[in-house]
């Protein structure tokens, strides 16, 4: 019965009548459907040569009908093991691809072709890789005519070509035109949500790590990851094997490191990847662990260097390697210094403050000649800020000096000093190296055209203020070189930017303890008086009163700048007694706070008899409370200097440790 309706086909596909042909299409695929149902047998040979022959009819190639019924009958055959074989030999993958690509706008057309190619596709006979590959090559062709991507059916599609990726995963002519596909048909909304529920991550990964040198595999399996993660991102689906990925595309770049379009898809793919990632996971993924625990720095900000704490040890992974390597290749692309600075800028943010990276310089070194590209804020913003970040992991500071880091960075704020992220992050960067005083002398000679210059221009911005500030404050515990800042200009901007971020209370910190670093010089210390430094001490800590930072800071600010009251014979106004019992009594527990009130007690107290009447009546109920903390000295001094007298005070004397309270007058 099937030979004969074999023969009575291709009887009819000879006569090109399209009625009569188009019923002939219509009896087998009732045929072929009630076989792929098990009804009826569907081990014939001359069925799927005679559906072929029929669809290839010249008159019958543009009747909707019989392609759609050929495809159909097609797609019933090779659902059974057996005929698969039959329909690639005789052509039919050509002829269902040919189908699509006449018909490119009828959806069941679409549909039921890519069935049949998703159906043959489930065969594991690698005999047939070759007729697979051909097929999946045509597929990629249709693909990549975007006047067919809103008729083109996009699940059928996937699904044809991840069956086909697992099935043939060493095959290139498989993988290649899978990698096409995939590339041609990512860019599509509907696809965007496909691949996340697909997920063909783990077969693009095998064909990028099977394929390295293949310059098309790696470039569209790169474009489409990319796609992928951002998918993801939109979704908040965490991504799965993500070193995997990582060490999968850095293969492919060091083997094809002679093809930029290779290392521009990569370094994309390695950035977006990276952007995802918490910051504390980023290390694990792109770094060698060899030991340690890493111990984090939270965010811009003066550095703290004194640590007890030893971080972990790592050693550059291959991905950060072959990112260098790129980079180093080709110094003036712009798109391959861009994106390798965003992954350097995302490893860099997750870096321990004390943690150790064998192999590290590559970073530094590239990141240094980022600063210096031509012309482009897409590559010099990301480096700038990946070079701040990188800073705050101790011992790179000696590296960046030692590499002319500092004539870069100045450089690049010079060249953008109206880009309010490059002025920033320059300064953070700074920042970090001024911690270290035998650099010093090569910024202060820097600090007019670069650093004053951004707090000037970006007045605005708190964070360049605050930046600036710490600068100044690290300059300035040289002695030399505080007379240098006082003939820049530094003192002025410094007082107007405590004035215009009165509200920025890390601004206010760092503004305090600028003035009480200055100050410690004196005739530095008669500047700062005479342009108002007191009080923006004084307007800083009523502004902030319930922040511990600016009050310590202030504190100290005061005690450094007291003597200019005795020098100057001026009064201690009263409402500096007040402030300074009222942090007092705010932070009763705080011994540091009571300390630094102590010490500016101290040192304002020397002044006139009336000063010290004075400090005896607002703030002796606050000595008393700190001496019940801590038995601190300067408190102690204090009150023994405070000889006001009078009935109603107390009177205290340190003997041994031991404090005795009694009535009467101050001695």
């Amino acid at each position: 019965m099937a030979a004969d309706l074999s023969v009575r086909l291709l009887q009819v596909a000879s006569t090109q009548r399209v009625g009569l042909a188009t019923y002939s299409v219509h009896l087998v695929w009732q045929s072929t459907l009630q076989a792929s149902k098990g009804i009826a047998s569907a081990e014939s040979s001359g069925n799927a040569q005679a559906i072929v022959s029929l669809m290839d009819t010249g008159s019958l190639r543009s009747s909707k009908t019989a392609q759609a019924l050929g495809a159909r009958a097609l797609a019933n055959l090779a659902v059974k093991e057996v005929n698969k074989e039959d329909i690639v030999k005789c052509g039919g993958v050509k002829s269902l691809l040919r189908a699509m690509l006449d018909h490119r706008r009828e959806k069941d057309i679409q549909h039921f072709v890519l069935l049949a190619l998703s159906n043959l596709c489930a065969n594991n006979d690698a005999a047939q890789e070759k007729l697979q590959g051909a097929g999946l090559k045509l597929l990629g062709n249709l693909s990549a005519l975007s006047s067919n991507l809103q008729y083109f059916q996009m699940q059928a599609c996937l699904d044809v070509v991840l069956v086909a990726m697992k099935t043939f995963l060493a095959s290139l002519e498989v993988q290649k035109p899978c990698c096409r596909i995939l590339f041609n048909l990512h860019s599509h909304e509907a696809v965007a949500a496909l691949l996340t529920r697909e997920n063909p991550v783990p077969a693009l990964t095998a064909a990028l790590a099977a394929f390295s040198g293949v310059e098309s595999i790696q470039v569209h399996g790169c474009a489409v990851l990319t796609a992928i993660v951002k998918q993801h991102q939109r979704e908040r689906v965490p991504l799965d094997g993500v070193k995997d990925v990582l060490e999968a595309i850095a293969a492919g770049m060091i083997a094809s490191a002679e093809s930029d379009k290779v290392q521009r898809q990569s370094l994309f793919c390695v950035s977006t990847i990276l952007s995802i990632l918490r910051p504390a996971d980023v290390a694990a993924h792109v770094l060698d662990s060899i030991g340690g625990t890493t111990k984090r720095l939270n965010g811009p900000g003066s550095k703290i260097k004194e640590r007890e704490e030893e971080g972990a040890q790592w050693r550059l992974g291959e991905p950060l390697r072959a990112v260098a390597l790129a980079m180093k290749r080709y110094p003036l692309d712009i798109k391959v210094q861009g994106n390798g600075c965003l992954v350097f800028e995302a490893y860099s943010k997750g870096l321990g403050a004390t943690d150790s990276i064998q192999g590290g310089s590559a970073v530094t070194e590239q990141l240094l000649v980022a600063m210096r590209f031509p012309g482009s804020v897409a590559v010099v913003r990301p480096a700038c800020s990946a070079l701040g970040w990188l800073l705050m992991n101790e011992g790179h500071e000696e590296e960046v000096a030692r590499r002319n880091g500092i004539e870069a960075i100045t450089e690049a704020m010079k060249r953008y000093d109206g880009d309010v992220n490059i002025q920033r992050n320059c300064c953070w960067a700074l920042s970090s190296i001024s911690t270290r005083t035998e650099h010093c002398q090569e910024l202060v000679a820097q600090f007019p055209d670069t650093v004053l210059l951004a707090m000037s221009l970006h007045r605005a911005n708190h964070e360049i203020y605050k930046l600036g500030a710490a600068i100044i404050t690290n300059l300035a515990a040289d002695p030399a070189m505080s007379a240098a800042l006082e003939s820049s200009g530094a003192f002025e901007v410094l007082l107007e930017g405590m004035a215009q971020h009165v509200e920025s209370e890390e601004a206010q910190e760092q503004g305090c303890w600028a003035v009480d670093h200055l100050a410690r010089e004196e005739a530095c210390r008669k500047r700062l008086w005479g342009i108002g430094g007191w009080a923006a001490v004084v307007r800083a800590m009523e502004s902030h009163r319930t922040v511990r930072a600016v009050q310590e800071k202030g504190l100290a600010a005061m005690a450094t700048l007291a003597p200019m009251f005795g020098q100057s014979d001026t009064k201690v106004p009263a409402s500096v007694w007040l402030v300074i019992a009222r942090t007092m009594r705010s932070f009763r527990a705080a011994e540091e706070v009571q300390s630094r009130a102590a010490v500016a007690l101290r040192v304002l107290a020397n002044g006139s008899d009336e000063d010290r009447a004075a400090a005896s009546a607002e703030v002796m109920p606050d000595l008393m409370a700190a001496l019940e903390i801590a038995h601190l000295r300067y408190v102690c001094w204090v009150v023994s200097a405070s000889r006001a007298g009078g009935n109603d005070q107390a009177k205290l004397l340190g003997s041994g440790g031991s404090i005795v309270v009694g009535r009467g007058g101050w001695r």
